[in-house]
């Protein structure tokens, strides 16, 4: 079913629910994606959160509980602990759970126990999922991670919806690239994401330490939130690396300024060790650039044999050395180019909202 399917609307309001709902934020934006596709439809769509902007047209959470009728749909956002989970599971309507996956813990020991202890919660909420109509999640990886958590009662893993966490397969489209505050070089290499500590940063500057090596015209663009501290330590990696000059760090920038250095660079490049899903991924196939990329399952079933895939088994001299082989060799370019085009093509039903609508129907038949 998609948006232009006039067959079948929801009986009432879809309440669209999230912890946090923040622009610029990945979980955000995919909730506000989803209203402006069920308005456009003629839909009523309403957002609630625990955590939001005043700017925007969002709802507190306890509202949720007063405003849901039995004919509207819950669309509820699962990332994290929320106190307000059990009571969301028992709301008198139908009920849809999109689980984005929770990072494991093991990355948060040694360097933040307070989001440690808030992504163990999280995991143990898992079994409060048996109480909605319809599953769904990022990925088969996440869907995989929702369903060991869920107890005996559980669904099989075929059951859950997997849908990626972005709409829009033209999005980009209307986004005017601006100026990216980046050194002009013949060779460019992006990473966009979080600089927490689990998606892999320190390896990504350790690779690209032996790749300038090689390459004496290659730089890299880091694009990514994250505190003062990490910061701080990243750069001093890049300093004791001697490629501080060819490393630039960037936060807090427009969508303009990431289009045009996605259109810029000879590729993205991932070390992360844990993804739900990776929009950036998504983004680099739908821009037509190379994707350089560790073997996480979730980022290969976005990306599929159109990346690289930089081996846990090789040390950073050795993905380096792939690295710059791949980016010389214009007939393994243009076979990554034909993939991209088939990825983009496997990836377009769920960014033009077609499972969202499949879930809507599922919860209230």
């Amino acid at each position: 079913m998609t948006a232009s399917d006039a067959s079948w609307r929801p009986q009432g309001a879809v309440r669209i629910v999230a912890r946090d709902i923040w622009r610029r934020d990945a979980i955000g934006n995919f909730c506000f994606q989803i209203a402006d596709l069920l308005r456009a439809a003629g839909v009523e769509a309403v957002l609630y959160a625990e955590n939001f902007s005043p700017d925007e047209d969002i709802r507190p959470l306890a509202d949720v509980f007063t405003q849901t009728a039995p004919a509207d749909i819950l669309f509820y956002h699962f990332s994290i602990e929320d106190p307000a989970f059990e009571a969301l599971s028992q709301l008198a309507c139908a009920r849809i759970l999109y689980f984005h996956g929770i990072t494991p813990a093991r990355f948060f020991t040694d360097s933040d126990p307070h989001t440690e202890g808030l992504v163990s919660r999280g995991l143990n909420q898992r079994p409060l999922a048996r109480h909605f109509d319809v599953l769904m999640a990022n990925s088969r990886t996440t869907a995989a991670c929702l369903i060991e958590g869920m107890g005996p009662e559980a669904p099989a893993v075929e059951q859950v919806l997997a849908c990626p966490p972005v709409l829009g397969l033209n999005r980009w489209q209307n986004i005017v690239a601006e100026p990216a505050d980046v050194p002009q070089s013949p060779r460019l290499l992006l990473y966009v994401g979080r600089l927490s500590p689990h998606k892999g940063v320190d390896d990504l500057l350790e690779i690209f330490a032996h790749l300038a090596r090689l390459d004496p015209d290659v730089h890299l663009a880091i694009v990514g939130g994250g505190s003062a501290e990490q910061l701080a330590r990243l750069a001093d990696i890049a300093r004791g690396a001697g490629v501080a000059e060819r490393v630039t760090f960037l936060q807090n920038v427009t969508d303009g300024v990431i289009k045009a250095l996605y259109e810029r660079c000879d590729g993205l490049i991932s070390c992360s060790q844990h993804e739900g899903f990776c929009v950036p991924i998504a983004d680099a196939m739908l821009l037509d650039r190379p994707v350089f990329c560790r073997p996480d399952p979730a980022m290969l079933e976005v990306a599929g044999d159109a990346a690289v895939i930089l081996p846990d088994g090789q040390d950073a001299q050795a993905k380096a050395r792939l690295i710059a082989d791949t980016l010389a060799d214009t007939a393994r370019l243009s076979a990554l180019a034909a993939s991209r085009q088939a990825r983009r093509a496997a990836l377009a039903p769920g960014l033009e909202g077609a499972i969202i609508w499949q879930a809507l129907r599922q919860a209230q038949p």
